[in-house]
């Protein structure tokens, strides 16, 4: 994606304005999806995890993605 459009995406999210998007915003733009978006959403999501494309995350590419994220906590392997 170019800088443009995140802006414009951005933009299109944060619907107060405020120049933040907060977890009503953030959950709005999923609920107004219908099955199809929601469904490519989830796969590209789960591709960006799946690093090696092999259709499964392995310990090891959770562990990159979320150093990678900056979280050295590893809290999803809790959940």
């Amino acid at each position: 994606m170019t800088s443009k459009e995140i802006d414009e995406m951005f933009k299109e999210l944060d619907a107060d304005g405020d120049a933040q998007i907060d977890i009503t915003e953030y959950a709005k733009c999923f609920a107004s999806k219908d099955k199809e978006e929601e469904e490519a959403d989830l796969k590209g999501a789960f591709d960006l995890f799946d690093i090696d494309g092999d259709g499964k995350i392995s310990p090891g590419e959770l562990h990159v993605v979320l150093k990678r994220l900056g979280n050295n906590k590893c809290w999803l392997l809790r959940l």
